[in-house]
């Protein structure tokens, strides 16, 4: 009988979600499953890619056949911090469950989403700055979701969309981790979120390195051809047992690692105005001064007065996990 997961890795999209899930992989007290982002309770404008909810539950829950006496069982899948549904239904699905949220520089996630969607082939535009300007006249801008699959700001807004998982689970369910200090600090970070998951935290992986790294199309007319192709994480018909397997292969063989430099300063500028209020917000829901975190280098002023005496009395009263 397949178990029921108790651990979702939620996201945030292009924050080290891949680079954990094969940290956790390893554990013997963890089972996570292949393929990685399922996106089973994620909203409906995920349905090109995902297991749909309801409907396909049995074949959710056969992911997870294998499980075996694992103390925890998940999955990971970085649309559900932002769908507005998953987390009411992951609730409804394990009311135990265990939800662990990843948060890296909104401008840095940004930026590397973009690379990851040009060389997916879903986002025409390949200047990073140009695609932001272009975001504002795409279907739904300005609100949290995921109508348009090249959608930047909207999955930057951490403050708009983690408030939610707390309200439903508790805050004691959701465990953050900020991608800069699980890179800084691999080590620690990862031993706090096995205690949090109640699991052996003398486990180490065999490398803290980082997966899912910058990439690049060879080919822009491959990848947008490509891009066509099923990306469902379990086969639903005979299309689908032809199509997914050459769609993996030719994707994977039309990237090549890159290193992307850095973000334009003005560009950098520009969007650390436009997201400092989200992260004054979220700095004061962590009781943390984020800022301090993410833009010390050139970032301007910190929070506000209030906004830091804010956070530093909820330092006091909020288990910063």
């Amino acid at each position: 009988m397949s178990r029921r997961p108790d651990l979702f890795i939620i996201g945030a999209p292009k924050c080290g979600t891949t680079s954990l899930f094969n940290y956790l992989q390893g554990h013997p007290e963890v089972f996570l499953p292949r393929p990685k982002e399922p996106n089973f309770f994620a909203a409906e404008p995920y349905a090109h890619s995902r297991l749909a909810y309801p409907q396909e539950m049995d074949r959710y829950l056969a992911l997870f056949a294998a499980a075996g006496d694992a103390k925890r069982v998940g999955e990971a899948s970085t649309s559900y911090l932002e769908s507005p549904e998953a987390a009411g239904r992951i609730r409804e699905f394990n009311p135990e469950a265990r939800m662990v949220a990843m948060l890296r520089d909104p401008v840095e996630m940004m930026y590397s989403m973009h690379g990851m969607r040009v060389a997916q082939g879903v986002e025409p535009i390949t200047d990073f700055a140009a695609a932001l300007e272009a975001e504002r006249t795409r279907p739904g801008y300005g609100t949290v979701g995921d109508g348009s699959s090249v959608r930047y700001r909207d999955r930057a807004r951490y403050a708009e969309m983690l408030p939610r998982w707390f309200e439903t689970f508790g805050r004691d369910r959701v465990h953050v981790i900020i991608t800069e200090e699980l890179a800084a600090e691999p080590e620690p970070t990862f031993v706090r979120l096995l205690e949090f998951l109640e699991v052996d935290p003398a486990y180490r992986p065999d490398t803290f390195r980082r997966y899912n790294t910058s990439l690049k199309p060879r080919s822009l007319l491959l990848s947008r051809l490509t891009a066509n192709l099923p990306r469902r994480k379990a086969p639903r018909n005979v299309l689908d047992h032809l199509l997914l397997p050459v769609g993996r292969v030719l994707r994977r063989m039309n990237r090549r690692r890159v290193d992307r430099g850095s973000v334009d300063p003005a560009v950098r500028k520009r969007l650390r105005a436009e997201l400092g209020p989200d992260v004054d917000r979220l700095s004061d829901l962590l009781g943390r001064d984020l800022r301090l975190t993410w833009w010390a280098q050139g970032a301007g002023p910190t929070m506000s007065g209030s906004s830091r005496a804010t956070a530093t009395a909820a330092a006091g009263r909020v288990n910063d996990r």
